[in-house]
């Protein structure tokens, strides 16, 4: 079982990295134009997930920069790799949530212009729940397997548990925090 689970991980690693590196540009020229939007979210969601990395010793960080495995890099050095991370983040997700967005307002039976965020709150709401749902699984399969290079970690002997509370608590907790910062920022702007 747990050789197959660790196959399973490493292949869905390489087929989700394949997947980032063929559509990932895309996705970044298309959220080009929507900065105004991923900018300020991925900037206050970063601050706001920065404690973690003093309390917790982990965040949205390369694993092998986290405190929790490495005590050699300096904290400042950590809190500007997650800054960065945050806001690359909120760059790669942009574009995609606003088409969970748009296909959960159209799912309601409501109409949506193309290429704009709908004024109905509840749509919103549901599409950016379930886009952060969809990009943590993917992601978190990629943060296990990057855990592996220059930490402790063996995939073969490793607890489960150990090996997802790191990118649970460093993916979930920024998805978690920017799906709040959007919807209070949505909500600031059509009120």
């Amino acid at each position: 079982m747990r050789r197959g689970t660790i196959l399973g991980l490493r292949v869905t690693a390489v087929v989700l990295s394949f997947a980032l590196v063929l559509e990932g540009p895309d996705f970044l020229l298309l959220a080009v134009r929507d900065v105004r939007l991923w900018l300020p979210i991925g900037v206050v969601s970063g601050i706001l997930t920065l404690p973690l990395l003093w309390w917790q010793g982990v965040g949205l960080v390369p694993p092998w920069t986290m405190p929790v495995y490495d005590t050699d890099t300096a904290r400042w050095r950590v809190g500007v790799y997650h800054l960065v991370c945050s806001v690359l983040v909120a760059w790669l997700w942009t574009y995609p949530t606003l088409r969970v967005v748009a296909w959960v307002h159209r799912w309601r039976g409501l109409d949506a212009a193309a290429g704009t965020v709908p004024a109905d709150a509840v749509s919103v709401a549901a599409g950016l729940v379930l886009s952060a749902l969809v990009f943590l699984l993917p992601a978190l399969v990629i943060f296990i397997r990057l855990s592996t290079f220059r930490t402790t970690v063996d995939l073969r002997t490793a607890r489960v548990a150990d090996l997802l509370r790191p990118g649970v608590v460093g993916i979930g907790s920024y998805l978690l925090v920017g799906v709040v910062v959007s919807l209070a920022s949505f909500l600031a702007t059509t009120a």
